[in-house]
């Protein structure tokens, strides 16, 4: 968050040093800069879940304005052979070798900031269980497993019919204006037959599912493969 925190700074520099100067160069970079900022207002709106992938697109975008600030603002008070370019490459070194000594002294099996419910070794072992062929429903993680499976692991991600439910849900709720955008936003939206699994990944208190060491939900357990319950 420092290289980001340091793309705000320029910003705020930047918008009143360009409103001086009137210069394209200083508009184009403002308008990046709030542009940022409104596509992350936009999803602190939303409240979506602590996903932080979502914000990877505005820390990049923040860091790229701090960098190009570094070297195209001016700085009026500046020591002696101490350019801002030489001081950017030193925090930049500086941050680099502190992420590989963090990343170096810890185990690899799995991200320092994550939020998979399971580790691959366990989502590995989970699918092991399922008879290969068969179609099961996941409990909402379906990358790791889905590699691992030797069947169809369904999702709203594979089985586009579950979108419709949800897409007839929040458009129930919505008011004029947001039923108006999902209508246009779905508008050529189509859905095949649903699939119905045969199968469901699901956390249990069994002793003989997969335990999970790594889940970050509130509640635990171990991983299991259950029979579906049929859905008409």
């Amino acid at each position: 968050l420092l290289p980001a925190a340091a793309g705000i700074i320029v910003l705020a520099v930047w918008c009143v040093i360009g409103a001086r100067r009137g210069g394209r160069a200083d508009a184009l970079a403002v308008l990046w800069g709030l542009g940022v900022v409104f596509h992350l207002a936009i999803y602190l709106m939303l409240r979506p879940p602590p996903y932080h992938w979502y914000y990877g697109p505005v820390i990049a975008a923040l860091t790229m304005l701090g960098v190009f600030g570094v070297d195209a603002l001016p700085f009026p008070i500046t020591p002696p052979r101490c350019s801002p370019r030489w001081a950017g490459s030193a925090a930049a070194a500086l941050l680099i070798a502190g992420s590989a000594l963090f990343l170096f002294s810890r185990p690899w099996q799995i991200m320092p900031i994550s939020s998979n419910w399971a580790s691959a070794s366990e989502y590995s072992a989970l699918a092991a269980r399922l008879p290969r062929g068969a179609t099961v429903q996941t409990f909402g993680e379906v990358g790791t497993v889905a590699f691992f499976a030797h069947g169809t692991v369904v999702d709203r991600f594979s089985d586009r019919a579950q979108v419709v439910k949800l897409i007839r849900a929040k458009r129930a709720e919505a008011g004029p204006l947001t039923r108006a955008l999902i209508d246009i936003n779905y508008y050529q939206f189509t859905a095949n037959p649903p699939i119905h699994p045969v199968y469901r990944f699901a956390f249990t208190e069994d002793p003989s599912g997969v335990t999970v060491t790594s889940a970050w939900r509130p509640y635990g357990g171990q991983m299991v493969v259950q029979f579906a319950p049929h859905q008409p």
